[in-house]
This record gives structure tokens, C-alpha cells and sequence, in this order.
């Protein structure tokens, strides 16, 4: 049985249990996330707002931001609602909170540094809440954005068995952990000391809320719609091991983009979490290099789906 096919199945057994519900602790950090700021010496030349994957924290960002820094560049991160260091870790913050936070954190750096440019960078969650905001009328200008294995397995290329379990989950029982009988059969980096310290991190989110779950799948759906919108230029990144979003998903995703101003780059030894990952060395260098105008120093290409 396939990973998703077991969590359908937990998902409707769960529906079953009958579990009882609680109400989400208030969200009080409104306009006042937790914050992670990599500063570099003097002024900074480009300001980068980082969004961290679900269940993770701002911490994400650490070996990106300190290389950041180093070349000039400030990166900002915060805990999204729900996430972190929140007061509501591990329910569902809401797709309008998580797009005001970035809109308040992108009007936040403009008015830091006014001559300097501002770009996003979305990891996994993160990508498809940066999709789904600036792809809103109403988004603050940004100069770019980096889409770092983006978290679009949704719409047509998700399991609609799954989603309907989940649904029916969702609204049943919303604060049934999933977290306990997901599959360990994937893995999210190369780098296992890294995800060691990651899982015994106090800002990690252990649990899996079924509600959590359904707003992230509905998130996914959202940002994958709004994707051929996006008229800033884009940097994707994508890792070949990915095992927590499968290649029919990027293939649709990337087919869904306008090939003007896209870039995209695979690395073939690359997983999910590229900046962390032992080889993250070179998404790093390749992000820096986008940003700062220059030519990657990895292979390019348009972003267009896989001929195969």
C-alpha cells in the first residue's frame, strides 16, 4: 500500500474514533512573529523575507542567511502563524493570516531599506503561501522570488481519495494527530544529523492536526492556482531525490508557469530541503548569484515541464 493510501485509510479510521475537539489557542502574534534577522556589515544590498515549510520554524534559514550576510544580503525569517514559536503552534493559523504576515514583512523591509530590493524566498508551505500572496492584486511590489522545492502537490495531481478522507476528518475530528501513524518511508534530506536535531527541536511541530493538514492541502491548491498569475521573476528550485513532493506534481506545476523571467534549476543529488541538505552549498550559491543579477553557477533552463 502506498504512502498516501495508508493516510486515507488512518484518515477514515481515525473519522471513525470520534475524537474529541479543543479550540485553538488565540493567535496574539499578529504583526509580531518571531523573528530570525541574519544582518550583514553595513547596509544591506538586497533584503530577503524567507518562509519556512510546514511544521518547521524560522531556523530553516540559518545556513542560507549566514551565507546571505556574508555577500550583503539581509534575510529575515519568522515563525508563520501556527508554526514555531507561535502561541498556536500546530493548528491552522489561516491563508489569510499567513498572506498578511508576508505582506506586513515585505512593506516592514521596504521601509528599512527603500533603495534596497526585496525578494521573497518560499520553502515547500512557504512557496505556496508566497505564490498565493503575490499573485493578489493588492501584493506590495517584491523584485523577485525563489521557490525552493514549492509545495504543489495539490489540485489535480493529489490522491482525491485522500483528500476526501481528510475532509471528512477534518470536519469530524479536527484535532486528530495524524502524526502518529504517518508512514516513515520518506525522507526529507541527505543530511540525517540535520533532521535528528531538527525532530528534537522544541520548534518543531511534532503533531499533524487533521485540520492543519486539510488547510495545507487547500493552501496547496491555492498557491498551484495562482502560479501562472505570478508576473515577478522567479527562481525554482528543485531536488531530484525529492521524496515529499513527487516529479508528476512538479511537472504540472512547472508546466503551469510563464517561461518569461523563470528560471529553473534541478540538482541531481539535490532532496527536499536544499539548503540544508549536505550539498546545499550550491542552491546557496545559486540563489545569491540570481539575486545579485549574475549567472548561476549551475545549469539553467526555462521553466518548463520535464520532456520525459
Amino acid at each position: 500500500m502506498t504512502g498516501w493510501r495508508r493516510w486515507a485509510a488512518l484518515a477514515l479510521a481515525v473519522s471513525l474514533v470520534g475524537c474529541g475537539t479543543t479550540a485553538a489557542p488565540p493567535d496574539l502574534m499578529q504583526g509580531n512573529r518571531p523573528l530570525l534577522r541574519l544582518e550583514p556589515l553595513g547596509q544591506p544590498r538586497a533584503t530577503v523575507i524567507a518562509l519556512h515549510g510546514y511544521n518547521d520554524h524560522k531556523g530553516a534559514f540559518l545556513p542560507f542567511g549566514a551565507a546571505a550576510a556574508e555577500a550583503g544580503i539581509r534575510v529575515v525569517a519568522y515563525d508563520q502563524s501556527g508554526f514555531g514559536a507561535n502561541l498556536n503552534q500546530g493548528f491552522w493559523g489561516g491563508d489569510e493570516v499567513l498572506v498578511q504576515d508576508l505582506f506586513a514583512k515585505i512593506e516592514h523591509a521596504r521601509r528599512l531599506a527603500p533603495d534596497a530590493p526585496v525578494f521573497v524566498l518560499g520553502e515547500s508551505m512557504g512557496a505556496s503561501v508566497a505564490m498565493l500572496a503575490l499573485a493578489r492584486d493588492d501584493a506590495p511590489e517584491v523584485d523577485g522570488l525563489i521557490l525552493a522545492a514549492p509545495g504543489v502537490w495539490a489540485g489535480d495531481t493529489l490522491n482525491p481519495w485522500f483528500r476526501r478522507a481528510l475532509g471528512v476528518v477534518a470536519g469530524i475530528a479536527p484535532d486528530a494527530d495524524l502524526a502518529r501513524g504517518r508512514p516513515r518511508d520518506v525522507q526529507a534530506s541527505d543530511n540525517i544529523p540535520m533532521l535528528i536535531a531538527l525532530g528534537r527541536s522544541r520548534y518543531y511541530t511534532r503533531t499533524a492536526r487533521a485540520a492543519a493538514l486539510y488547510g495545507l492541502i487547500r493552501l496547496m491548491d491555492q498557491g498551484l492556482e495562482a502560479a501562472p498569475a505570478l508576473d515577478v521573476p522567479r527562481l525554482v528550485l528543485i531536488g531530484d531525490h525529492d521524496e515529499v513532493v513527487p516529479d508528476h506534481a512538479y511537472a504540472a506545476f512547472l508546466a503551469s508557469l510563464a517561461a518569461d523571467d523563470c528560471t529553473l534549476i534541478r540538482y541531481a543529488d539535490g532532496w527536499h530541503l536544499l539548503f540544508r541538505d549536505h550539498g546545499r552549498e550550491l542552491p546557496i550559491a545559486d540563489t545569491l548569484a540570481w539575486i545579485e543579477g549574475r549567472e548561476p553557477p549551475s545549469a539553467t533552463a526555462t521553466c518548463v515541464a520535464p520532456s520525459s
